[in-house]
């Protein structure tokens, strides 16, 4: 890679709103860029022009001989479009390109635009201001807080009776709601006759009727992509979402896409006038894009957050008709895939992100997959992420040549809490095609479904081995949807390993070992307080794990599984927690070099 096509790439990556800008030392190694920088570009204190930076690189060529290190002075980047990196952005000669956070300081990559000149709508405790013209966004944020969607329990508004097209009901009011092309059905769990491990989500494309039965017709493919979903048949709907005349609850807010109107209802102590409401306008923020024959590689994000990107795809004519773990039915095009992340890379190699925050996102958070390998996840927090947090690895490549494979990569440390705040059904950590993958020592907490999903296929043969899951503290999962556990495998995973994990207050199964897992060790896991089992293998799919010396609360166990050994396994009580029990207990989690990521 030469130094010309490193800073062309930096130039694609996104011309932050704000004139990204950026500065070298004499040494041509190392830039300092700023939100606003005018300086001359020679020190830190003095960060130049995105310009000024362009014509001091424009003479340097040549193979990198050192790191390359960007220092990111504090603020908000404030993006137009997303950063773009591709393999030709790649750190050459065992060397690395280097974003980093400057010491002491919090540069943070925003895909949002602020709302402001709030004003309160006459007769009301409602406030309301003009969008930017063609806003779309799925998310708002109020001094850092996420806002509620306008929203009701179907079962306030009548009863909602489905046929082909939509469904009908006796409430007439209904058709006086304005923009109804703006309104979302929600099925959350099995309460609408669906599969207990999803939520989808279907808009209404009409609303129409007569003096006694009004008619909702739902946008298409979604309508029947969320009713038929392989061989469950989804009935109602739950929750209505995002009209102006749900507009009732404190914290909740509504865009009016026709006349870009947002509107909100501010919780107690706000002040619209001098609060920072955030709108995310971008759906991506970050993105690196290799093949697996020239794979993007050698690149360290560290100490930087990426906040305030939002997702429309739900919003549109696929809906969002989950299928499990944020993985959805889609027509247009004909394929079904899995939710996007705002933060994306395909074909990686050696890729680090360290000590970086990822929150108020509207997609999955951060992934990897389609031949990403050897790359390493140390140290972030994810917080207020609207599906999956993080995940490593494709669903659709079982037999994926070598250099396609998704093989290597290393996850630890991470704190990862309150997400999937939006699609219920993802999970705090997933890993789908995977090999020589290691989760260990993550902090997994407050989470609707399952804290850790690895595997894919549902007994398929793959590539997948020596996965190692070892050391985390998963609690507070399956707080919502059912059918999940606080780790999950699915399909063989030749040496495998789930090991000294503990799992507390999981309303679920503790150790879900679901359809054609086998070949995983478990071993010196710590299972206290569940809803569920504390091991589950249900079906006779479920073959040759060794599962022994495990410590559980609840002498509950699912086995229908063929030629398991499960034995030496103890049960204990408050009262009598053994000493090895506790070892497990007190190292699961981040390690002490992490552990200040909890009051962050």
């Amino acid at each position: 890679m030469t130094y010309r096509n490193y800073f062309a790439g930096l130039i694609i990556f996104g011309l932050l709103a704000a004139a990204l800008v950026g500065g070298c030392r004499s040494d041509d190694n190392v830039l300092y860029i700023s939100p606003n920088g005018t300086g001359r570009g020679d020190a830190k204190n003095s960060p130049c022009s995105l310009a000024a930076a362009r014509q001091k690189l424009a003479g340097l060529d040549g193979a990198m001989n050192e790191d390359f290190i960007v220092y990111l002075r504090g603020g908000t980047y404030e993006l137009d479009r997303p950063l773009a990196f591709t393999d030709l952005d790649s750190g050459t000669g065992g060397h690395r390109i280097a974003f980093r956070a400057f010491l002491g300081e919090a540069p943070v990559i925003s895909g949002g635009v602020k709302i402001t000149n709030w004003s309160e709508v006459a007769g009301t405790k409602i406030w309301q201001a003009k969008a930017p013209v063609g806003l779309r966004t799925r998310q708002l944020y109020v001094n850092g807080v996420r806002a509620n969607r306008a929203s009701a329990k179907a079962g306030s508004l009548g009863a909602f009776l489905v046929n082909p097209t939509g469904y009908t009901t006796t409430n007439i009011s209904l058709q006086q709601w304005k923009n109804p092309v703006d309104i979302e059905f929600v099925f959350a769990s099995d309460e609408g006759g669906g599969t207990p491990w999803t939520e989808s989500r279907c808009g209404v494309a009409a609303i129409s009727g007569d003096a006694t039965k009004t008619v909702v017709t739902m946008k298409q493919p979604a309508h029947t992509n969320t009713i038929h979903r392989g061989n469950v048949t989804v009935q109602k709907p739950t929750v209505i979402e995002n009209a102006f005349e749900l507009l009732d609850e404190p914290g909740e807010w509504y865009l009016n896409s026709a006349t870009d109107t947002v509107y909100y209802l501010p919780r107690a102590g706000e002040d619209l006038r001098h609060a920072e409401v955030i709108a995310p306008r971008l759906e991506m923020l970050l993105h690196g894009k290799g093949t697996p024959s020239h794979p993007i590689q050698n690149l360290l994000f560290q100490g930087i957050t990426f906040s305030y990107a939002t997702w429309l795809g739900p919003s549109g004519s696929n809906g969002f008709a989950e299928l499990q773990a944020n993985y959805i039915v889609t027509q247009q095009p004909a394929t079904n895939a899995m939710a996007p992340a705002n933060v994306y890379f395909k074909a990686a190699h050696n890729v680090f992100f360290e000590n970086c925050t990822f929150s108020h996102l509207g997609a999955q958070g951060l992934a990897f997959d389609h031949g990403s390998q050897n790359n390493s996840i140390i140290g972030n927090i994810f917080t207020d992420i609207s599906g999956t947090a993080l995940r490593v690895g494709d669903v659709d490549e079982p037999h994926a040549f070598p250099n396609a494979q998704d093989r290597g990569n290393k996850i630890c440390n991470n704190y990862i809490h309150d997400n999937c705040v939006e699609y219920h059904g993802g999970t705090g950590l997933f890993a789908g095609y995977v090999a020589d993958t290691e989760i260990s020592h993550n902090e997994i907490c407050n989470q609707p479904y399952t804290g850790i999903s690895v595997g894919w296929g549902w007994g398929a043969e793959s590539y997948m081995e020596n996965n190692r899951i070892t050391s985390n503290r998963i609690a507070n999962v399956m707080l919502f949807l059912r059918d999940g556990g606080a780790i999950y495998t699915l399909s063989p995973q030749s040496n495998s390993v789930l090991t000294g994990n503990y799992i507390v207050n999981c309303k679920w199964n503790g150790l879900y070992h679901d359809e054609g897992t086998c070949y995983y060790t478990d071993r010196s896991n710590v299972v206290d307080t569940v809803g569920g089992n504390w091991l589950s293998l249900w079906t006779a799919s479920i073959r040759h794990n060794d599962i022994q010396t495990n410590w559980y609360n609840k002498d509950a166990l699912q086995n229908g599984g063929v030629s398991n050994i499960i034995a030496n396994n103890i049960l204990f009580t408050p009262e009598t927690w053994p000493a090895g029990a506790r070892t497990i207990t007190n190292s699961a989690g981040l390690e002490p070099a992490f552990r200040a990521l909890l009051h962050k």
